[in-house]
């Protein structure tokens, strides 16, 4: 009999340290499943944190290239007016002082003077 209940003794015995050892490997690999997913989720937080600042700086570039270029549209408008006004102002004095006179009068008294000139060479 004392064989008999050391087998079963021994019996129970081992299979009760292959549950706990069973029990052992199972919570192991749920902490080293739990550790990769923490390790998983810190990476993927990261490249998204990394994407964001990428599309932030993006957006900052473009946003700063179409300033530049409405900046710069303003500073043409702003030089073609300037330019306008100088002109009508340079058009003004002029014909105050009598300096500017009509296309066609010009035209005429240039032709009236090269004839003249002409008809004075061919009178000598």
């Amino acid at each position: 009999h004392d064989d008999e209940y050391m087998y079963r003794d021994n019996a129970a015995a081992t299979k009760l340290q292959s549950a706990e050892r069973g029990r052992q490997s199972r919570n192991q690999i749920k902490r080293q499943h739990e550790a990769a997913s923490k390790v998983q989720a810190h990476e993927r937080g990261r490249q998204a944190r990394k994407d964001i600042e990428r599309q932030h700086e993006a957006a900052m570039k473009v946003q700063s290239a179409e300033r530049g270029r409405r900046d710069r549209q303003q500073i043409k408008r702003q030089h073609e007016s300037a330019t306008k006004i100088q002109a009508q102002e340079r058009g003004r004095q002029a014909r105050r002082r009598g300096q500017v006179s009509s296309g066609a009068s010009q035209r005429r008294s240039q032709v009236s003077s090269g004839s003249s000139q002409q008809r004075s060479r061919l009178a000598c």
